[in-house]
């Protein structure tokens, strides 16, 4: 839970703030839009980075060759 919610608050903080950028550069709705869809996008990204197959794969080699 705790990966969880740390993914969650990097991604929304990120989110926020290139909707942000967006929003004040460009247009308000822009900024709607680039928020709502890069927050999934950043978690899955930071997700993937400490569960996903690569990181098994990566953990896997560590405990075999660490020792």
């Amino acid at each position: 839970m705790k990966l969880f919610a740390q993914c969650a608050f990097v991604a929304l903080v990120s989110a926020a703030g290139w909707g942000a950028l967006f929003a004040t550069l460009v247009s308000p709705v822009l900024g709607w839009i680039v928020g709502l869809v890069m927050a999934p996008a950043i978690f899955t990204i930071f997700w993937m980075a400490e569960r996903g197959p690569v990181a098994q794969v990566e953990k896997m080699y560590r405990r075999r060759f660490d020792d």
